[in-house]
């Protein structure tokens, strides 16, 4: 069970809104048969556009790794390659696209406020006969001077029960120019802690794991803001039971043993340390039924 500040249901919809914007804009364009097929991939903002399309486009400003301000605009222009000659072509990024009828096929874009890192700018065509193709989608770095004035996990407090041993903790940061942006990662300055790590653990990118039945808090850091979240555990599972048989057995050793060594996020990394070691065959054994 977990319960969510106020602003991150805001920004979640933002969120969700941006991941399925690119997506949209390509069943609207191409067809949903195509598009469809690939909706695996809009778990991203920036899920990969349908790319069985033929090449006929080319984002030719700005240039590809371009760093662009969140907020701010960005004008895209994009050639034809020989052979091809639209009737439309549709221009979009993050979150926001553009249809231009005629040469020059330029337009400009917006860059969400919260956004930041890596991003794509993306063009669809359709010529007279209805045939569909596509730019290569080009990479742009979205920055900002802003700084980090807040932090807040997304929930207020956390329980672990037998059926969740392991959450993946999100960070939102509220920024000197208003915006909220995620800052759960290292890169964004994160860092993570645990008060008691006998009682659940955290690892440097935020994925929380029970130990034993207790209290304790997790904190995020971020320089010299902190954000503290008070987890229970409440019940254990059976932690250890690697191949799903129910109990702790030789075989759950053996898959142990394979995987000693660095192992940063894996399931075989029970204490969360970022290797396989011995505390991880001391909790397996724990666990052992007879």
């Amino acid at each position: 069970m977990r319960t969510e500040h106020g602003f991150e249901f805001q920004a979640a919809w933002i969120r969700k809104r941006r991941l399925h914007f690119s997506l949209l804009m390509a069943v609207l364009a191409i067809g949903s048969d195509r598009v469809m097929a690939r909706e695996g991939n809009a778990g991203n903002q920036n899920a990969e556009l349908p790319t069985e399309l033929p090449i006929g486009l080319q984002i030719v400003s700005p240039s590809a790794g371009t760093v662009v301000h969140a907020g701010s605009k960005v004008d895209v222009c994009v050639d034809l390659l020989p052979g091809f000659m639209p009737v439309s072509v549709l221009i979009g990024g993050p979150d926001n696209a553009a249809i231009v009828t005629e040469a020059p096929y330029t337009t400009t874009l917006s860059i969400p406020s919260e956004m930041l890192g890596a991003g794509k700018l993306w063009a669809l065509g359709k010529d007279a006969n209805g045939n569909r193709f596509c730019a290569e989608p080009l990479d742009i770095d979205v920055v900002t001077t802003a700084v980090v004035t807040s932090i807040a996990t997304v929930s207020d407090e956390f329980y672990f029960t037998k059926y969740l041993s392991s959450y993946r903790l999100r960070v939102l940061g509220k920024y000197s120019d208003g915006a909220t942006r995620d800052v759960s990662s290292a890169s964004r300055g994160t860092t993570y802690s645990s008060d008691d790590t006998s009682i659940a653990t955290v690892s440097a990118i935020g994925e929380m794991r029970s130990v034993r039945v207790g209290k304790t808090v997790i904190r995020a850091h971020n320089g010299q803001l902190e954000s503290a979240l008070p987890v229970t555990v409440v019940d254990m599972p059976l932690i250890g039971d690697l191949d799903g048989s129910g109990e702790n057995d030789g075989r759950d050793i053996d898959m142990l043993l394979f995987h000693f060594g660095p192992c940063s996020g894996c399931e075989y990394d029970l204490d969360g340390s970022g290797e396989v070691d011995g505390a991880d065959v001391g909790i397996l054994l724990n666990g052992w039924r007879e």
